[in-house]
């Protein structure tokens, strides 16, 4: 059963209409086109000429896609008519999404037989790191939004403190030095339900990602922290 599907729009302007800087018509090209992986959804939109994002300069959850070039058909050569196409994917995550923008952006194909579909939003970023050869942080992470910064750094202090691997470890830097969080003699671990939201979602985290959430709470305390201190 299909995941993924894909409304185009339409839209032509003439030389009359572009004189009054609008178009002559608009409407929908096709509707609810079905897509089995997002891998294919992404490769029928490069291949129709998808370029430019509604945002240009970063994603969001409504973000469509127009060619930047006309259709070269019949109109455009005799009456001078541009038609120009706008891609709007229905059923992607946040995640999802993301992809599919820096895919559509950066003009890369992704693997017909990439699993994609992630188990967290960590993962998802990881991605796309290694897809464009850098960190991408997009925002504020969904498990972080919201919260009091004192509430993230006891949750993180108790993960880091119950799962370092040691002295040479990100853990237990962050505990021992990055941090700067003090228990109170009588705290055994995290007291909050905020603290301890962000130490479950650690603790379910893959050992290989849980270095980079931590870090990522861990910018996300120092930036609320100075945020309250201005």
């Amino acid at each position: 059963m299909a995941d993924y599907k894909l409304d185009i729009t339409y839209e032509i302007v003439t030389p009359e209409s572009a004189e009054l800087g609008d178009n002559a018509e608009s409407g929908f090209e096709d509707e609810n086109m079905k897509f089995d992986s997002l891998s294919e959804l992404i490769d029928y939109m490069l291949n129709e000429g998808a370029a430019e994002p509604s945002n240009s300069n970063y994603f969001h959850a409504n973000t469509w896609y127009n060619t930047v070039d006309p259709i070269q058909d019949r109109a455009y050569f005799e009456k001078g008519e541009s038609k120009f196409l706008g891609f709007h994917p229905k059923g992607v995550t946040e995640e999802e999404g993301k992809i599919i923008f820096d895919s559509i952006t950066q003009r890369k194909n992704l693997a017909p037989d990439e699993d994609l579909k992630f188990a967290s939003e960590n993962q998802a970023l990881q991605y796309l790191a290694d897809l464009t050869g850098q960190r991408i942080k997009i925002g504020t992470a969904s498990w972080l939004s919201g919260k009091d910064y004192f509430d993230v750094a006891q949750g993180l202090y108790w993960f880091a403190a119950e799962h370092h691997g040691g002295q040479n470890s990100s853990l237990y830097s962050i505990m021992s030095a990055q941090l700067k969080y003090n228990p109170s003699p009588s705290e055994n671990g995290p007291d909050s339900g905020d603290a301890q939201e962000v130490y479950d979602y650690l603790a379910s985290m893959e050992d290989s990602e849980q270095d980079d959430a931590a870090e990522e709470a861990l910018e996300y305390v120092q930036e609320e922290y100075d945020k309250s201190h201005e």
